[in-house]
């Protein structure tokens, strides 16, 4: 697919939500042109060779019950290798803390902190479950660190919740807010549901590749969008001293 000059939809974003857009509106019959800062596709995915392996240096996991990139995992013919789960898991707090050995669906928190860690799990459980566009008014101005505060007793498990949400957002609990956090939780299911059921043999960065492989030259990389002007109906991106226009 061409470059289109004059396209229809101009995509900032060469991550998998820009990517699937841009093919959606392709396949609606829209011309797209997708502008990309970095030399590469992928966004938070991005896969290195080394030697015979595929290593991946960002998003990894996916699950079954995440319905839409299984299925694109699924249409592009990527191999999913289930993860290996069992065995113990090696826990640290902190460099010259003692090393524990946990079974893998215990957590390193004494008898009382793992109560609170599950209480606290299904009372977010049952606000993901409840949770409505009503709720954005007053969750969406608190931040997940103040959440957890409100639906925890004990520090360790409020510690423990929160390293466990960061390992997943990449950011800390204080820069996202209550809402998002359950709103992203909704999209896949639940806390139930196991978020690390398999990686991709060629590396979580090949779906994004493939989606550009179809769209062609319609994907511009090493293009850092500088200005967007509005006027009227019509649209201009500047990105790397070129203006498109839409």
């Amino acid at each position: 697919m061409a470059a289109p000059t004059s396209p229809d939809v101009i995509v900032i974003g060469a991550g998998l939500a820009g990517l699937s857009a841009a093919r959606n509106l392709s396949k609606g019959g829209r011309s797209v042109l997708v502008l990309e800062a970095r030399d590469r596709v992928g966004g938070r995915t991005h896969s290195v060779t080394e030697g015979p392996y595929t290593i991946d240096l960002g998003a990894q996991f996916i699950a079954d019950k995440q319905r839409r990139i299984s299925a694109l995992v699924d249409e592009f013919g990527i191999t999913r290798v289930e993860l290996d789960s069992e065995g113990k898991t090696l826990h640290r707090d902190a460099p010259g803390s003692k090393v524990k050995r946990i079974s893998e669906d215990s957590l390193p928190l004494s008898c009382l902190a793992q109560l609170d860690a599950l209480q606290s799990s299904w009372r977010l459980e049952s606000k993901v479950k409840a949770l409505s566009n009503a709720d954005l008014d007053k969750l969406d101005t608190i931040s997940l660190s103040e959440l957890m505060r409100q639906k925890t007793f004990l520090q360790s498990s409020r510690s423990m919740l929160a390293l466990m949400a960061q390992s997943e957002l990449c950011v800390s609990t204080d820069e996202i807010s209550a809402f998002e956090f359950l709103q992203q939780l909704k999209s896949v299911g639940g806390m139930e549901v196991e978020a690390e059921e398999y990686y991709m043999k060629e590396g979580s960065q090949s779906i994004a590749k493939r989606i550009a492989a179809d769209l062609g030259d319609a994907v511009i990389l090493s293009s850092p969008v500088s200005a967007i002007e509005f006027s009227g109906e019509s649209i201009k991106v500047t990105a790397k001293d070129v203006t498109y226009s839409s």
